[in-house]
């Protein structure tokens, strides 16, 4: 944000943990109703994508929105991107907005789904933070753990029987269980 000058921006995603990043990062977080999650607490909600292009911004002025992936951009129901999603983007690209995607799934796992593909986005955010790519997808930052960080998180879930799944060049699992097999078969990992 920092490099384009962006310094009002809004998220717009649909779980808790999407509102607790926003709330500890202290960017104005935008429910929508319509994903995966439940956020009782949301100050401002949308029950569909397109209700961006009328929603009252003035509490905010946004340059730039930021959008969660999966559930609120891109639907895994039908495992496509509703063509009032793509217009709405394109919309808000119009009268001047910056747009990026901003997701827990990896660079090299959103790029096998068709977001990147009627879009020029602004940027990505991706696994949770840890990548950041430019308009032209180059990667600009990283921030990723060190390996003996890594050797201790799998310890630590290994010993506890926590199933745990961390991305690298490769996706990593803790350990199999019948726990991990939604979010795999959710994510498009198997």
């Amino acid at each position: 944000m920092e490099r384009n000058h962006m310094d009002t921006a809004v998220y717009v995603g649909d779980t808790k943990g999407d509102s607790d990043a926003c709330k500890e990062a202290d960017i104005p977080f935008i429910f929508a109703s319509y994903g995966f999650g439940d956020v009782p607490d949301a100050k401002q909600t949308i029950d569909s994508f397109p209700e961006l292009l009328n929603f009252d911004f003035s509490w905010i002025l946004p340059k730039i929105f930021f959008f969660d992936i999966d559930g609120t951009y891109y639907d895994q129901i039908t495992h496509r991107i509703p063509d009032s999603n793509i217009q709405a983007v394109k919309a808000l690209q119009q009268q001047g907005y910056k747009v990026a995607l901003a997701s827990a799934r990896p660079f090299s796992s959103a790029i096998e789904l068709p977001v990147l593909k009627d879009i020029n986005w602004d940027g990505i955010v991706s696994a949770g933070g840890q990548e950041v790519y430019d308009e032209h997808y180059q990667l600009i930052e990283e921030n990723n753990f060190s390996q003996n960080e890594l050797n201790e998180i799998f310890r630590i879930a290994q010993k506890h029987q926590i199933p745990a799944y961390v991305v690298g060049d490769d996706n990593f699992f803790t350990m199999d269980s019948s726990l991990l097999e939604p979010f795999k078969t959710r994510f498009h990992l198997t």
